[in-house]
């Protein structure tokens, strides 16, 4: 009886585990990895909007809109541009 409940115990903090290593294991395949500044591929559209489906996020997130635009002149410029983002939805830059 015990060992059924030990097992049953061992799954559980198992797949709590795998779960948490999960979510910190880093960025989304859209390079996603919590609100801040990112270098982005693209430039807003007329509306001043960016398109969260349109964006691929090269850096990030990154503390200061100074650094980002640094990272930005340094490796990327001139695609693109420095924009922050709240979330993976976002689809307004800065």
């Amino acid at each position: 009886m015990v060992a059924m409940h030990f097992k049953e115990f061992l799954l559980a903090f198992t797949l709590l585990l795998v779960s948490g290593v999960i979510a910190i294991a880093g960025p989304n395949g859209n390079g996603w990895d919590g609100a801040g500044w990112y270098v982005n591929s693209n430039a807003p559209n007329s509306d001043g909007l960016y398109r969260a489906q349109e964006v691929i996020l090269f850096r990030g997130p990154i503390d200061q809109e100074q650094n980002c635009r640094t990272i930005f002149l340094k490796l990327y410029s001139p695609i693109g541009g420095c924009h922050y983002f709240k979330s993976k939805s976002d689809d307004r830059g800065r």
